[in-house]
This record gives structure tokens, sequence and C-alpha cells, in this order.
């Protein structure tokens, strides 16, 4: 769990939970009697209803903006997700003063950084960030009528007014798509501000989280991954370092937050909650069907060696594969499973030509 000070210099936080089996309540009840502008909204009817959206965030995003907007408490939003945080390498900068310094425009875009994953379980953030820069990113947007969508990296704008944090013109890959979010890749450097995207964790959580299935298909393993430290349309290779004292504060901060009782109790059954789904998902992996073997293999790659033996496995001794007659797709599944293992995949090569 991470507790940053950017949580004390913001005027509200709304935090969306939906469909959690965890204890995620039981960690936020604590945090809301701390700060006040924190709001926990349950929001699990999004996906319940009759016709459901096709983007949960998007519609949540979208939905709080127009929200906030007839509010008209707030000058600006910054949508990201439980994975994410905005970082500035000087911790004790506030995002308040990003806006000054760039004027206070209409959208400041912030490059994801995906960080690498560790092998330490539960680590917390790293005075130096190892990862890549990709070309999509998180948006601060101005709250205004200028806004016509919100989109999950950047918003439609009808006037065209975007930054990066150091002031830069946020210029598209393609001037025709530049409202998709890609941004140039000569422009694709470290700044002082990223939004740091905690997605890989380490192997025994990125494997938990695997096993906790999509919205749309809470039974199944969530396959649209790229593998463990792999970052597909990544660009660039950095390191971040953040300031040394402003981060050594951040962490007596935290340390101090987390040694109530309450917060030690609830920490404790959420990471129990994160290793007893990582035993079930692997046991889960042998109710993959033959037509998923190739993002099964994809998903899991770079994983432990627990993780990759239940795999190989499961897909080398599937009596499915006998009868499979999408050669595109095995084709497919030899090229992942070559990513994935090449000894399997000779393995599998050899099975799928004896039939």
């Amino acid at each position: 769990m991470g507790v940053s000070p950017f949580l004390r210099r913001v005027d509200e936080i709304d935090i969306y939970v939906n469909h959690t089996s965890d204890n995620s309540y039981q960690m936020l009840t604590p945090l809301k009697e701390l700060y006040p502008y924190l709001n926990v909204i349950n929001s699990d009817w999004i996906t319940e209803q009759e016709d459901p959206p096709e983007n949960f965030r998007a519609f949540v995003y979208n939905k709080a903006f127009r929200e906030i907007k007839k509010a008209g408490k707030f000058d600006y939003v910054l949508f990201i997700d439980i994975d994410e945080f905005w970082v500035h390498k000087n911790l004790d900068v506030t995002i308040q003063e990003v806006i000054k310094k760039n004027n206070y425009p209409e959208c400041i875009f912030f490059s994801w950084l995906n960080k690498d994953g560790s092998e330490q379980l539960f680590s917390e953030l790293p005075l130096q960030i190892h990862g890549h820069l990709h070309t999509l990113g998180k948006s601060l947007v101005k709250v205004s009528d200028n806004v016509t969508q919100i989109k999950i990296y950047q918003p439609i704008l009808k006037h065209w007014q975007i930054v990066l944090c150091d002031g830069t013109y946020f210029r598209s890959r393609d001037e025709r798509g530049k409202q998709h979010g890609l941004l140039d890749d000569v422009l694709i450097k470290i700044r002082d501000v990223v939004i740091v995207h905690n997605l890989f964790r380490s192997p025994m959580e990125y494997v938990s989280l695997l096993g906790r299935g999509r919205p749309s298909m809470p039974d199944l393993l969530k396959l649209n991954r790229n593998g463990y430290n792999s970052h597909k349309g990544s660009q660039t290779i950095v390191s971040m370092t953040l300031e040394h004292e402003p981060c050594l504060l951040y962490k007596q901060i935290k340390k101090a937050l987390m040694s109530d009782q309450i917060m030690i109790d609830a920490l404790a059954v959420a990471q129990k909650f994160i290793c007893d789904r990582y035993y079930q998902t692997l046991t889960n992996i042998a109710s993959t069907p033959v037509n998923a073997f190739a993002e099964l293999a994809r998903a899991f790659s770079g994983c432990n060696i627990a993780a990759k033996q239940r795999i190989t496995q499961h897909i080398l001794s599937s009596f499915g594969l006998i009868n499979f007659e999408d050669e595109h797709y095995l084709t497919n599944l030899y090229k992942e499973m070559m990513r994935f293992d090449k000894d399997s995949a000779l393995m599998l090569k050899h099975k799928i030509g004896a039939y």
C-alpha cells in the first residue's frame, strides 16, 4: 500500500471501489478518519447494470468529471488507477506548484514510467526507480467547458492546449491522432514529474493479480498482460532518482501511519489475501481452455518457476490440442511458448507434429 505526501495536498480524493473480495474497505476506513476529504465510493452497480459500459474506467472518469464540474468546487482533476502514483523527484513539491509553474494550462500530460518489478514481496517506493517510459501517460485536466470528453490517457478538448510538466507543448506521434495520447518519440525523456505505474510489483504479486480475472469475466484468469517485466510499447529505459531528504520524510510518514495496530492488522489480512490468491491462481491455470493457451503463455512469461511448471504441464498434457485445427493459432501459440520457455516450446512442436 502506498501512502504519498500527495494525499495531504489535494482538496479531495475519490476512490471508486468495484467488485473487490479483499479487505479494501477495512484498509480505507481508518484512512478516511484521518483524511476527511477522502471519499470511498462503491461502484459495483456500474458493471451490474443490464447494459454495462464496455470500459469501466472510461465510464467512471467521465461520470466523475461531470459531477466535479457540476459541483463547481475544484479547478483541476487527475484520474489515476490504484497502482499509479503521481511522483515528483522532490516529494516536497506539490501538484499545485506544478500547475502554477505552467501558468494554469488546460491540461498537463505526465508520462507513464512503468516501474520494473523486484524480487522483494510488498516492496515500497524506492529512492531510485528503474523502469521504462511509455508513450502513454495520464493527464491533469482543468475543470471547464473546454473539455468535451475524458479519455483514459488524455481528454478531448475544444481548444487544444496540452503541455508536459516542464512546459513543453505536447506533440503526438501522429497529429491526426493526437487525441489518443501517444507522445511523440522525440519528446520522450525523464522529467521531474511522472506517473509511476507499479504494474509488476514482485513475481508472486504479479501472478496473484492475474488471478483476479476481469470485470466482464471474473471467473477466468486476467490474461491481457504481456508477461512479468515485459514493457510492450515502452520506449526508453530510465532511472529516476528521488531527492533523498523528502523521500526519507515520506518513508517516515508512511511508517508512522502504518504503525497503528488497526493498520497493521488490516495490512496483514491484505497481504495474506494476495498470497492465498497466488496459490489459487496456480490451481486455476488448469482450467484455462485450449483457445486461450497463447494468451496464457504470454501473460505468464517471465514468471517464477512454480507458475512456469504449472503452465507447461497444463499445455503439454492437454488432449484438446490433438484435434485443434486452427493452424494460425497453433503457430501463434508456438511463438508465445518460445518466448515463455524454449524447451517447452520444442516439446509442444513435437506434440503438435505427432498428430
